[in-house]
Order: C-alpha cells, then structure tokens, then sequence
C-alpha cells in the first residue's frame, strides 16, 4: 500500500465506527499521516494525506 500522497474522501478519515473503519482514518488518528492540503467542491471534501515528518517516513 501507498501512504505517501494518498487522497481520501472525508468520510474515509471521519468514520471510526467500530468494524467500518477504514486504515487511513486509524493513520491519521494515530500521527502516521497528516493532512497535507483539503480541497472542497460542491459535492465533496479531499484530504490530501502525507507523512508528518521524515522520521515517520
């Protein structure tokens, strides 16, 4: 799997509903992955997610 520049939808990193919870919700929950840039439309919001810090990379 790919973590480096990875692009989510928001429901994909604010669901943490026990069973239905996707591994990039738990990345960026637990400091793996952060938010590099968000882009909005009418319709949806992007998260663009990248590492914090090199020592995570």
């Amino acid at each position: 799997m790919e973590l480096e520049n990875r692009t989510v939808d928001e429901e994909d990193i604010t669901n943490f509903e026990l069973g239905s919870f996707t591994i990039d919700a738990l990345l960026c929950q637990s400091g793996y992955l952060t938010n590099a840039r968000i882009a909005e439309d009418e319709t949806r919001t992007v998260y663009h997610l990248e590492y914090p810090n090199l020592e995570i990379q």
